[in-house]
């Protein structure tokens, strides 16, 4: 990665974002929520702290951002990350199957004008 890369997040959907690794790979990376009282052991923790300490662990819940997936640094691998997303968020979204199909195109059709304009830039044969 060059000093000129900047790593940033671009936000797809409240569940989804895009990142890079610099300029090799798009990083599709998915919201998870993280509930500190439902991992294993946390009461037993908890007493620990608090006999310890004399303070409780925290109990909000929390965003984490997880990867989900790598593509490739292209048009065509920002276009599969996009269709990923199309595809995931209308499923959480969808009734039946109908409306899953309309809600992808959608989905489609809105990440589309996101980045349109986006070109892939002609392979440097300098390298």
């Amino acid at each position: 990665m060059t000093q000129n890369n900047v790593i940033k997040s671009i936000t797809l959907t409240p569940d989804f974002r895009l990142t890079t690794d610099g300029d090799r790979n798009f990083i599709l990376e998915r919201r998870h929520t993280v509930d500190p009282t439902k991992a294993p052991g946390f009461e037993r923790r908890n007493a620990e702290a608090i006999e310890a300490t004399g303070a409780a662990l925290p109990t909000e819940k929390r965003d984490d951002w997880r990867e989900d997936g790598y593509y490739g640094f292209t048009a065509a691998g920002l276009s599969a990350a996009l269709s990923t997303v199309a595809v995931r968020s209308a499923w959480a979204q969808s009734e039946d199957m109908a409306d899953y199909i309309d809600r992808i195109a959608q989905e489609q059709r809105r990440l589309t004008e996101l980045t349109s304009g986006l070109r892939e830039a002609p392979a440097d044969e300098t390298h």
